[in-house]
């Protein structure tokens, strides 16, 4: 009787097993990792009902913490573990090629010629597949005065020298009209991945970087040495940027500007918006152009944004793909344009004459991207950056020399790099 019992149990045990896969597959839910910001939150709570309305594909959103890092040390504790949830990756373009080469990531088969070459270029596999595809897309910007310029009868600089020129003759006579607080130009100086970015248009714009054209580490080189002088030259030798610079992040440099006493800035195209918002001392007054470059360079912006990509160990690939394409489709990405004022990473919301009508800087954008250069693809590269910004940083406020930064920097990363080797 009771081996009966237990047989019994077991069989029961079994179907309870079976019933609750079959639920599952019926349910055909998909989770899905998120931003959480307020605005984005309810952004992708209506158009995951569309989603499910159109393929009866549930949506589980897992919300995602503020901080990058952390953010990124997420999708790294589910990915060693082998989780099966989430089904959908939200990265930073900086991560994905870290996420690539762990191979987390599983290529998807579908249509790339919608986006932009320079956002996807990097996240393709050998048959054109991607890996991820660009929610929207991030560029680095050079904002100006209109008022000011016309002003004074200047033009807007083209390389850097102009700027260092027009800068240092507005703030003197700004000053000497009575405000004594007007600067030349801000920029972002603290130590955040905004600083990387930052380096990477002046080095680039010179015809270096990170990399030699062997693909071997060579940082302090004679061409980086004057870009990262030329960077904290604005402050100590030009006296264009404030002295503290080194201590503002995006946030605060966007602030910083929006007071009203700077000239220029580089920034990211969300601060447009801002500056030309109804409340802004400075609507109306603030055009945007591409970031300079050195004599002889060409023009750089440094490319940022947020990819959506299908877990490796998802158990349900199919629908996370189909998740990726609604919501890097046309429609959604005209949504995403028009609601948030994001940049989307497809060609063709570019033409949009209601979007541009709304948002005049998408044209401005647009002509950058074609400048647009992405930071190293390297399964290290959340290592990089943190040794990158460190040193950058010291140099900015003086605690390192530019010499004793690079030669440092380039140590560090050599060391990473070689125990990646090894792995």
């Amino acid at each position: 009787m009771k081996k009966i019992l237990m047989l019994i149990l077991l069989i029961m045990v079994i179907f309870s097993f079976l019933i609750s896969c079959s639920n599952k597959s019926e349910e055909n839910t998909i989770t899905v990792q998120r931003p959480s910001q307020r605005n984005e939150l309810v952004f992708y709570e209506e158009i995951a009902k569309e989603f499910t309305k159109q393929t009866g594909i549930k949506v589980e959103f897992q919300a995602l913490p503020p901080s990058p890092e952390e953010r990124l040390q997420t999708i790294v504790t589910a990915m060693r573990s082998k989780q099966k949830n989430p089904d959908v990756l939200w990265m930073d373009v900086a991560w994905v090629g870290q996420v690539v080469g762990a191979n987390w990531l599983a290529p998807m088969k579908t249509d790339v010629t919608p986006f932009f070459e320079g956002t996807i270029k990097n996240v393709l596999d050998e048959n054109n597949n991607p890996y991820a595809l660009p929610m929207f897309v991030d560029l680095g910007m050079f904002f100006y005065r209109t008022d000011l310029l016309e002003k004074y009868n200047r033009e807007v600089p083209q390389t850097w020298k102009q700027l260092v020129d027009t800068a240092m003759y507005i703030q003197q006579e700004e000053r000497a009209a009575g405000n004594k607080q007007f600067w030349g130009y801000t920029w972002t100086g603290a130590q955040t991945e905004t600083l990387v970015v930052y380096f990477l248009e002046h080095a680039l714009s010179k015809g270096t970087g990170i990399y030699d054209k062997n693909g071997n580490i060579n940082l302090n080189t004679a061409e980086n040495r004057e870009a990262l002088q030329t960077m904290v030259d604005f402050s100590l030798k030009y006296n264009i940027t404030a002295p503290d610079n080194y201590i503002r992040g995006e946030g605060e440099t966007m602030e910083f500007y929006q007071t009203g006493n700077v000239l220029f800035q580089r920034n990211w195209p969300f601060v447009w918006a801002i500056h030309n918002s109804d409340n802004s001392p400075i609507k109306g007054n603030v055009g945007v152009a591409l970031i300079p470059k050195y004599e002889g360079g060409k023009n750089v912006s440094g490319l940022g944004g947020w990819f959506w990509g299908v877990s490796a160990y998802s158990d349900n690939k199919e629908g996370a793909q189909k998740w990726v394409e609604f919501v890097t489709s046309k429609g959604i990405q005209e949504r995403l344009a028009k609601e948030l004022g994001f940049f989307p990473g497809r060609k063709d919301i570019y033409q949009n004459e209601e979007i541009l009508k709304q948002y005049p800087i998408f044209a401005d954008f647009e002509q950058s991207l074609k400048y647009a250069a992405a930071r190293p693809v390297v399964p290290y590269y959340s290592e990089m950056a943190r040794i990158l910004k460190e040193k950058f940083n010291a140099a900015i406020s003086q605690t390192l020399t530019i010499e004793e930064a690079l030669k440092q920097a380039q140590k560090e990363l050599e060391v990473i790099e070689a125990q990646y080797s090894q792995n």
